[in-house]
């Protein structure tokens, strides 16, 4: 087709005027097309009547600004945003800017730093938050025992000399085999710790379970005994790991290595030969697949049930109960869907690869959004990435969990983080990473993220880190502010002639309610009450006056009286020392020693027990009766007045002061409850000095003493020894890093003892329990040592802080946020 000469001279003017727009820019940028969205716009308005205000209308999902960029933003600003409403991910993202503006403004970094953000669990709202945790704990629990039994079967089979190597998981005989084996076996729980199976080994007993003793791929059955033979049976990658970069245990098959490596090698189980058909003498693959796709349907009909359950209970627990039986089969059919899957696939397409290379959580996607309005080059890795490339940088072994137990893994992974590369050259690694152990069965992949790495670089990290436990905002004595609702929508303010009042934006001003109320528990949830203790003599008999009146124990010349409380005879923490009536408790005990069950036990006119009074257990004591809480008065009255209330345990300890004089120092308490005292009095402080007002004076030995520091949870101190020695350290991190506890719970008011923790401990009460045995050190790991000690780093100490033998944070050094500490003195 023949041109007209005038279109073909505005063409090439045009493109005259293109080259010349490029050679006269010193960026000589290429011709950029229109934006997709520009083309559609262009497209509509040639060919259609639409309109331009419907057309201005049309946009693409990247192009939605969560946080949009600022001109000359050198410091993140307010991570308030409309677009999520999530308390966890602002809480978060809140800490995330304190850190980040303090290191720009110190200038570690600006925004030309590399940032790179590392996937977590995601945060969901408090309440669901809670089941799903609850939900993946259980399951993780269950998976640990269940590792555990397949432990020791796998010990035990394979020293049975009249094992043959064939056992079927689903046969009632060999299940009987092992339960009798469990039953009978005296020391089953000592055998159970010291059972330590590989892991490697573990899972491959638990995919033999999974696949019915069979090979997916031949339809063999799998002896037992050849099962961790690695020269008869590999573990194989479903979806060959090179493709997919999966290396989960839903991508694991067991499968008899001579087929592994002379037929799948690196295809996808729909590219076999004998996926659907018999072939190459091996049965079709596809029919095994049935009992899978019977399991994943059965586990979808549960969580329908469950999610209908929940929609229909009539209280919190049994909505919370549904919710986790819901969230407990999710994660089941998550795991068999995923298997499944990998098996059904016929391609690997990109968008796969890169779910398991990036993932878009709550806090890790707009982390980044938010982190980009400051930084040019921000990336997202999943965590799972970080472990592989731990392993490849040999930071650490490939056979060996990661250690948890302090908290500078944390500084190693963000270590390791800054090591592995942009996206495209990651996928490198991963790749030869991958090929080169399929290749070389056995043999790890190893390189180094640039020349004269080594391996003291991260021990260096492990013994000059100083954790900063930044404590959540004391919110406790904060007004509470809300707009005022009447029949559940929104009071708007309006002027006297009933016109409604707009800000500077003209949208309307609500009403605003700020409350006077405590943000806190101002007492536990279990209820007692208080008896006076009467004096007996040796038999038992109670002391009476001349009048015939009881006569009472005296502690400080007025009655003495303890908390008690009704405990369930069937619950774990009845304890029979603890009952009231001596003659009862003994009569209990006498029942309990003839192997009586809880539900047997009978009072002296036979009469079932099921509940007793017993004394309320506290610390080392019993509980103080005058640091509790009233709750109501009892229904029934009585001419004794301490009898006419109902009592529970004083709220949160909040504070606890330090008072000093020249004679020495005294601990003062100050909990939940005399604060919500106080502000229903006078209203909320100006500072919290004026709680301790109402507890004046406080009298150290005979003399009144004054208030230095006020403790909270979350503040930190120095141990030392001598005072001198803190000059010689204050330059020598590592020294200071055993020294430096913070605050962990204010724990008895009635003694002044508090629960500091050591900055990089990380374990758990169990953890902590198992590490430091009771038979040993009693409940010191848990509970706390009862001192510090220069040559032992204990993971918490448990004492009294009236010897000053450490320096205060805020009072004698400050730390920074991004952890440097600078003396006061």
């Amino acid at each position: 087709m023949k041109l007209d000469e005038d279109y073909k001279q505005q063409i090439l003017n045009e493109v005259t005027e293109k080259y010349q727009e490029f050679f006269a820019s010193s960026k000589r940028e290429h011709f950029k097309p229109p934006h997709l969205v520009n083309q559609i716009k262009q497209f509509l308005d040639d060919n259609f009547d639409v309109g331009e205000k419907l057309l201005n209308k049309i946009y693409h999902p990247s192009q939605i600004d969560i946080y949009p960029q600022k001109e000359g933003q050198q410091f993140l600003l307010s991570p308030k945003t409309a677009a999520f409403k999530n308390p966890m991910a602002y809480k978060t993202l809140y800490k995330l800017r304190d850190v980040i503006n303090h290191l720009i403004e110190i200038g570690k970094i600006d925004e030309d730093t590399r940032i790179v953000v590392e996937i977590a669990r995601e945060g969901k709202n408090s309440l669901e938050y809670n089941n799903v945790r609850w939900a993946i704990d259980t399951y993780q629990r269950k998976r640990e025992s269940e590792n555990r039994e397949f432990a020791i079967a796998i010990s035990e089979m394979i020293k049975d000399p009249d094992f043959t190597g064939v056992a079927n998981p689903e046969s009632s005989k060999d299940t009987n085999k092992f339960r009798l084996w469990s039953e009978q076996l005296e020391n089953y729980e000592e055998v159970v710790k010291s059972v330590n199976a590989s892991k490697d080994d573990v899972q491959k007993y638990r995919l033999w379970k999974e696949q019915g003793c069979i090979c997916m791929y031949t339809g063999k059955i799998i002896k037992l005994t050849d099962l961790f033979n690695t020269n008869k049976v590999d573990f194989e990658h479903t979806i060959p790991r090179s493709k997919s970069f999966d290396n989960s245990l839903a991508n694991l098959t067991l499968c008899y290595a001579d087929y592994n490596r002379s037929i799948k090698n690196n295809r996808m189980p729909t590219e076999l030969p004998n996926y659907e058909v018999e072939s190459h003498g091996y049965s079709a693959i596809k029919p095994r697949l049935e009992s899978w796709h019977k399991k994943v349907d059965d586990l979808f009909n549960q969580i329908d049930f469950w999610k209908s359950k929940s929609k229909k209970a009539m209280d919190k627990d049994e909505k919370d109960y549904a919710i986790r039986q819901r969230h407990l089969r999710q994660m089941n059919y998550d795991y068999w869907k995923n298997k499944l899957d990998r098996f059904t696939r016929t391609e690997v397409p990109q968008g796969f690869v890169n779910s398991q290379l990036v993932d878009t959580q709550i806090i890790t996607k707009y982390a980044s959004h938010y982190l980009k309005t400051v930084f040019n080059k921000v990336d997202v890795i999943k965590g799972s990435q970080t472990a592989q490339f731990r392993k490849i940088y040999s930071v650490q072994p490939k056979e060996e969990a990661k250690d948890r137990g302090k908290h500078y893994h944390h500084a190693i992974d963000a270590a390791v983080l800054t090591l592995i590369p942009s996206a495209k050259k990651r996928e490198e690694v991963l790749k030869r990473a991958y090929e080169f152990e399929e290749e070389n069965r056995g043999r790890r992949y190893h390189e180094k993220p640039f020349s004269g790495f080594n391996y003291s670089m991260i021990e260096e990290i492990q013994q000059n880190i100083l954790i900063n436990n930044l404590a959540d905002r004391d919110q406790t004595l904060t007004a509470g502010i809300k707009k005022v609702r009447k029949r559940g929508k929104i009071v708007w303010l309006k002027d006297k002639d009933g016109q409604f009042l707009r800000d500077e934006k003209g949208n309307k001003i609500p009403k605003v309610a700020q409350g006077d109320s405590i943000r806190s528990e101002l007492h536990q949830q279990t209820y007692y009450g208080k008896i006076k203790i009467a004096s007996k003599d040796d038999n038992g008999r109670l002391y009476r006056d001349d009048e015939g009146n009881i006569i009472y124990n005296q502690v400080d010349g007025k009655d003495e009286i303890k908390m008690v409380i009704r405990v369930n005879v069937s619950e774990s923490k009845f304890n029979p020392d603890n009952i009231v009536d001596s003659t009862l408790k003994e009569h209990i005990k006498n029942q309990i020693k003839i192997k009586k069950k809880a539900t047997e036990l009978v009072d002296f006119q036979g009469n079932k027990i099921r509940r007793v009074r017993c004394w309320v257990k506290s610390g080392r004591g019993y509980m103080n009766p005058h640091n509790v809480t009233v709750v109501k008065e009892q229904v029934y009255k009585s001419a004794k007045d301490y009898k006419n209330f109902i009592y529970a345990d004083s709220g949160d300890n909040y504070m606890f002061g330090l008072y000093e004089n020249d004679k020495g120092r005294e601990i003062v308490s100050i909990n939940t409850y005399e604060a919500a005292r106080h502000i229903e009095k006078i209203g909320i402080p100006d500072t919290k000095k004026e709680l301790f007002r109402q507890k004046a004076p406080i009298v150290v030995k005979k003399k009144e003493a004054k208030l230095i520091h006020i403790f909270e949870v979350g503040q930190k101190v120095i141990f030392y020894n001598t005072l001198d020695e803190l000059k010689d350290i204050e330059n020598d991190i590592s020294e200071i890093s055993k020294r430096l506890y913070f605050v962990k719970r204010l724990h008895q008011a009635s003694v002044g003892n508090m629960l500091f923790q050591h900055h990089l401990e990380a374990r758990s009460d169990d953890e902590l329990t198992k590490a430091f045995p009771k038979e040993k050190f009693k409940s010191a790991g848990k509970d706390g040592f009862s001192k510090y000690q220069e040559d032992f780093i204990a993971p918490r100490i448990l004492f009294k802080p009236i010897k000053p033998n450490f320096i205060i944070e805020g009072k004698d050094f400050e730390m920074n946020l991004d952890g440097q500490i600078n003396f006061k003195f």
